[in-house]
């Protein structure tokens, strides 16, 4: 058995500027790590303490990390609302002495704790976009500063699925077929859950916006099922939205059948919509096709 005083080896550092890099070997995991962050974070020879602090929660195919000083602690936290299961509204001081909303959303089954991982990493690596609710700060614990969670901004006014009063805008539906594009056809990701429920309206820009990439996936990687489809994804939640009814949605994805919606001659309307519902069809319809 290794000592654990001697697993961890800094088999190489380099300061660029503000910016460390080292390279750390990990003798009991076989496994070679980059550690990037800055000085101010991780002062030279402080790899190892960074590795040890993380090393238990990082997947089998994670060989680099990358830390910042944009960080919170969990007691920096003030509990404002429950939002649903592991995800709470919070508030903390920012920067500037502001007070600020955020959405914090953690875990409480530990064999759950590498969805967040993963979660985390593809938020912090997708770049910015309009239509995607960007991360907001990661949250650390008051004890090691042991990774525990993250936040993203609060939007107000709710999810398509809970506002129901609000008209559905058709730029709406276009800014959710280019954001399922973007990341399919672009980013080569698949959200894997796009619902109303996962969806926000930017009060500020008047922007559709999606979250809650805890199903994500790069596609024909580990975790991406094709059954999951981001296109089948799309069909349902226009109908969900438009009629309210979401049942065929009741079985497992393996049975879902998009054409059992697309092929029906009339969709009942209960929601206000800005245009007539054919043109909502016919956008989606005309989508779809290359993407067959």
């Amino acid at each position: 058995m290794i000592d654990p005083s001697e697993r961890f080896w800094i088999c190489g550092e380099q300061v660029r500027g503000p910016i460390h890099i080292g390279q750390v070997i990990d003798w009991d995991q076989r496994r070679w790590y980059s550690i990037t962050g800055p000085v101010t974070y991780i002062p030279p020879e402080e790899d190892v303490d960074i590795d040890v602090r993380y090393v238990g929660q990082l997947g089998q195919t994670v060989h680099s990390i990358t830390v910042d000083d944009n960080g919170l602690l969990h007691s920096q936290l003030t509990e404002e609302d429950r939002l649903g299961p592991t995800v709470d509204l919070v508030s903390y001081t920012d920067d500037s002495g502001a007070k600020k909303l955020a959405v914090f959303k953690y875990y409480m089954i530990y064999q759950r704790r590498s969805w967040i991982w993963k979660e985390l990493h593809l938020n912090m690596a997708l770049p910015r976009h309009p239509n995607i609710v960007p991360l907001d700060r990661v949250v650390l614990s008051g004890a090691g500063s042991r990774l525990i969670d993250f936040t993203t901004p609060y939007i107000p006014n709710g999810t398509i699925e809970e506002n129901k009063d609000r008209v559905f805008k058709l730029v709406w539906l276009q800014q959710l077929l280019g954001v399922v594009d973007y990341l399919n056809l672009e980013l080569g990701v698949i959200h894997q859950d796009i619902a109303p429920r996962n969806l926000l309206v930017n009060p500020e820009t008047d922007n559709l916006l999606l979250f809650d990439s805890d199903c994500a996936a790069r596609i024909g990687q580990p975790g991406c099922f094709p059954e999951r489809n981001d296109v089948k994804g799309v069909v349902f939640t226009l109908y969900e939205i438009i009629s309210g009814d979401d049942h065929f949605r009741s079985e497992g994805p393996r049975q879902q059948d998009p054409n059992s919606v697309l092929s029906l001659e009339n969709w009942p309307v209960n929601i206000q919509l800005d245009s007539h519902v054919g043109e909502f069809r016919k956008l989606l319809e005309d989508w779809i096709q290359p993407r067959k």
